[in-house]
């Protein structure tokens, strides 16, 4: 089975940079050596990030200085550059596309990317963050980001509003965003382990911050 993992955005980013310093010990889908791919419309993000391929998408529209938080924007970078992405998701047989759904390119992007993967004839995974309960302003953005999704697509929603409680007590960004990615890797890796099984995808909702899931 090849598997893809793409990062859209910031947040996606990171994921995907958390998930490549990791080994096989940590989660058995990893020793797999699974593809890991970023996409962003920051230029400067993908060369912090150079070990991992990265594709900048909308050069034309917003000069690879990203989208702040226009995910409008974010759409027609993916829509602008299908053609490259429609060639970085050929020949996967699953893919699993992370990112921040308050974000720009995030939220703009993912559905567009999450579409050709599909189209391409891979199962595809969307992973959405929603924003802080501070964030409030941001979550229509992801809402509309999640309507945007195709039907054909499974998606697992990661709420951040949920994570302090998740967590309990006194905890730093760092310590929350870490966190966070690790509950991603184990929701991806009980999906593997099902579909190399052949059995129907499920979610472990004993994850303390799942939202909305459609498998």
């Amino acid at each position: 089975m090849r598997i893809r993992l793409i990062g859209v955005g910031g947040f996606g980013a990171n994921f995907v940079v958390f998930l490549n310093k990791l080994n096989g010990g940590d989660y058995p889908f990893l020793t797999g050596n699974p593809e890991c791919l970023l996409i962003n419309t920051d230029a400067a993000a993908l060369d912090r990030d150079k070990e991992i391929t990265g594709l900048l998408i909308g050069h034309a529209i917003v000069g690879g200085n990203g989208c702040g938080m226009n995910a409008e924007l974010g759409r027609q970078a993916a829509e602008m550059d299908s053609a490259k992405i429609e060639k970085v998701v050929q020949g996967a047989d699953v893919v699993f596309v992370c990112a921040a759904f308050g974000g720009g390119t995030g939220g703009g992007a993912t559905p567009e990317i999450a579409r050709l993967a599909h189209l391409a004839g891979a199962k595809v995974i969307v992973l959405g963050v929603t924003p802080f309960a501070f964030e409030e302003p941001l979550l229509p953005q992801a809402k509309k980001a999640i309507r945007n999704l195709s039907v054909n697509t499974a998606y697992v929603e990661f709420q951040n509003a949920k994570l302090q409680e998740a967590m309990g007590g006194e905890n730093t960004l760092p310590d929350a965003i870490y966190k966070m990615n690790s509950w991603i890797a184990e929701i991806i890796d009980g999906i593997v382990c099902q579909l190399k099984a052949g059995h129907p995808m499920a979610i472990r909702r004993s994850c303390p911050v799942l939202g909305e899931c459609r498998l």
